[in-house]
């Protein structure tokens, strides 16, 4: 059977925006029988596989596509120096989050088929690749903000607990994690230990202009990327403008009673996290 070496073009488009991503050339060969062809190849250097049979039926649209990364290529690399991350990342995040995949077949330059444009986003191909290599990026942040080498591995197990935290992690390194007013469920609050004399208290009451507040842990968490133990710095949540209100009658509190302060946000109020230095 003679092969031709042919291009395959793959691009996605944002649906309200038009906005158009365009993926790198997946470079293959067609192979042809008497009713159907048959289109191989890879992008990435071999990371990304797209495969497809379609028949020389004009009525039949239908082609039955396969695509798999071989992240195994990757083994042993420093997450900070894997090749093509950001490229899957951005290709897998984009289409999860519903944009219309569409593909072209081209030969010596000219086209020769396209796709009518098709979503993927349901498909679990998709959406577990996008978590993979959304965790991976997340490891490479936290890697380069930690100065802490990293080795991939495709043996690698997370839940989507997991994920979400090292997202989190990840985000707050990279200073976008942060909300305005708009995104709390409920006003911030927080539990403060009665000083001697309620000094603590008074200083708060005596507060009748908006400020800001700000929340240390005590000491960092422990978390694991790609079976590699992380320690991270403890966390810092600072909220602006906001004014104090104590849950409770100054009258009857003690020294070392517990009470519950709710933060009253205006509405330009922020919540940012960031790590302690």
């Amino acid at each position: 059977m003679n092969k031709i070496n042919a291009v395959q073009k793959l691009w996605l488009v944002q649906d309200k925006t038009n906005i158009v991503y365009s993926f790198d050339d997946i470079v293959g060969l067609i192979s042809a029988g008497t009713e159907a062809f048959k289109f191989e190849g890879n992008a990435c250097n071999g990371l990304f596989e797209f495969n497809y049979k379609k028949t020389f039926d004009k009525k039949d649209n239908n082609a039955n596509v396969n695509m798999r990364l071989n992240l195994e290529h990757w083994e042993n690399q420093l997450v900070t120096n894997l090749p093509y991350l950001e490229n899957l990342r951005t290709l897998f995040t984009n289409i999860t989050n519903g944009w219309t995949v569409f593909t072209s077949l081209e030969i010596n330059g000219q086209e020769v088929i396209a796709s009518k444009g098709m979503k993927i986003d349901d498909w679990k191909f998709s959406i577990d690749n996008c978590n993979l290599l959304n965790y991976v990026y997340a490891s490479k942040v936290i890697s380069m903000a930690l100065e802490k080498p990293i080795l991939y591995t495709d043996s690698v197990t997370f839940n989507g607990d997991q994920l979400e935290d090292i997202i989190q992690v990840a985000e707050t390194f990279d200073g976008n994690r942060y909300f305005g007013k708009d995104k709390f469920k409920e006003n911030p609050s927080c539990k403060l230990v009665i000083e001697k004399n309620c000094e603590n208290i008074k200083i708060l009451l005596n507060k009748t202009e908006p400020s800001s507040m700000r929340i240390t842990q005590k000491r960092g968490e422990t978390i694991h990327l790609l079976g590699t133990p992380i320690e991270v710095p403890p966390e810092v949540i600072t909220i602006d403008q906001v004014t104090p209100k104590v849950l409770a009658d100054i009258d009857d509190l003690r020294e070392d009673d517990v009470v519950t302060v709710e933060w009253v946000p205006e509405d330009d109020c922020t919540l940012t996290y960031s790590f302690k230095e």
